[in-house]
């Protein structure tokens, strides 16, 4: 089975890693004096064929972290299922990855807030690939907003993706679990703030400490059916499709390396490493955990850009409501409006909920970002683990 450090060729393109997003890509120029003694690396951790004969079901799997763990627990010849909304962009992916590591990837459509539609990709996981042995629940979205603005539905959107889809896919496949008499590795994809809380995005913060309460309590509840179940909070690591419209001119980007002792942000390779270690027979003992990215010195949670919050009085200006795109209708989905000037990005890992969601973001000193000018911009599908005031 191909390891992560080997070289792959596309057509019509020169020699590639597994791993789309290098550090020479990434951290030309950002990166502090020290480091060099931290240089991070771009190859597998665990030994080839480690996850031989096994199957992997990984939500949000399509791109950024997602597709991450995908193509590294893949190369390590895991089979793999990748599941979100969007079947083309998960068929794309599981193409790619599939070329790569010379293993095939399935792809399975499935919205995780819809609990029939998460019963039916369980079966059909099942029926392509057998029962998992590893389930990553790694689909979410976000945006921020202060409270007072949020909406009912604003609300119920986030916490049905983050906590009842995470929820769903747990129970589905557990149940199935414990009815075939098998046990599984289950690793849930939460943030910093799930434990700190932060403000500005209250509905994830909430919805991502319930994903971590329920798994713990199913590592105590369901550990004598063989199962295991961790958590890992992702710190600040970059991925080219949220940094290129988070921070086009790199400049907070610097601030917050800055203040990081290690002088860099983490890559999708080493959080694809943690992944699969915690997945994998080498940590079998390890079960109820929570593992976190949180370095001495990291700013303070929450803060949407910079490193204060807005003072009293900001505002978050009057002219449109945020609103999302679900199965071709229009839903309002936060009472924050979006003015032309202040834009914010939806910051999603669950597909189609960036396609028109937007609310605005103040300005105040030490937070001013060139190029807020459109209506709204799109991480993508878990195209990151955004810096912790984002995911």
């Amino acid at each position: 089975m191909a390891l992560l450090g080997r070289v792959s060729f596309a057509r019509g393109r020169g020699p590639r890693r597994f791993f789309s997003y290098g550090t020479n890509i990434l951290y030309q120029s950002s990166d502090a004096f020290q480091s060099k003694f931290f240089p991070p690396l771009q190859k597998a951790m665990l030994p080839p064929n480690s996850f031989q004969g096994k199957v992997a079901f990984i939500t949000g799997g399509g791109t950024g972290l997602g597709r991450g763990m995908t193509t590294l627990l893949s190369s390590l010849g895991a089979r793999c299922v990748i599941a979100s909304r969007r079947i083309d962009v998960l068929r794309a992916a599981a193409e790619d990855i599939s070329s790569q590591t010379g293993n095939e990837v399935r792809a399975v459509q499935c919205d995780v807030r819809d609990p029939d539609m998460v019963r039916s990709a369980v079966s059909e996981l099942i029926s392509v690939a057998g029962l998992p042995d590893v389930v990553i629940n790694n689909a979410a979205g976000n945006f921020i907003s202060p409270t007072e603005r949020l909406s009912p539905n604003a609300w119920r959107t986030i916490t049905d993706i983050v906590l009842n889809g995470t929820a769903f896919v747990t129970l589905e496949v557990g149940k199935q679990l414990i009815k075939a008499q098998r046990g599984a590795a289950f690793l849930a994809i939460t943030t910093i703030y799930a434990e700190s809380g932060s403000g500005f995005v209250v509905p994830s913060a909430s919805a991502k400490a319930g994903v971590e309460a329920m798994n713990k309590s199913l590592a105590a509840e369901w550990g004598r059916y063989g199962m295991r179940f961790n958590v890992i909070q992702p710190g600040p690591i970059k991925t080219k499709g949220a940094f290129s419209r988070l921070d086009p001119t790199g400049a907070f980007e610097k601030e917050m390396v800055d203040r990081i002792p290690c002088g860099r942000l983490g890559t999708v390779e080493e959080l694809a490493n943690l992944a699969a270690f915690l997945c994998s027979d080498y940590a079998s003992w390890i079960n109820g955990a929570t593992l976190t990215g949180r370095q001495a010195g990291h700013p303070e949670e929450g803060v949407p850009i910079g490193d204060k919050h807005p003072p009293p009085g900001t505002v978050w200006g009057s002219d449109s409501s945020a609103s999302e795109v679900r199965g071709g209708d229009t839903e309002e989905v936060a009472s924050a409006p979006a003015s032309k000037e202040n834009q914010i990005l939806f910051v999603g890992r669950d597909s189609k909920l960036h396609h028109s969601l937007a609310c605005s973001l103040p300005t105040w000193p030490g937070n001013s970002i060139p190029g807020r000018t459109s209506s709204l911009h799109s991480c993508g599908e878990r195209d990151m683990s955004l810096p912790y005031y984002f995911c």
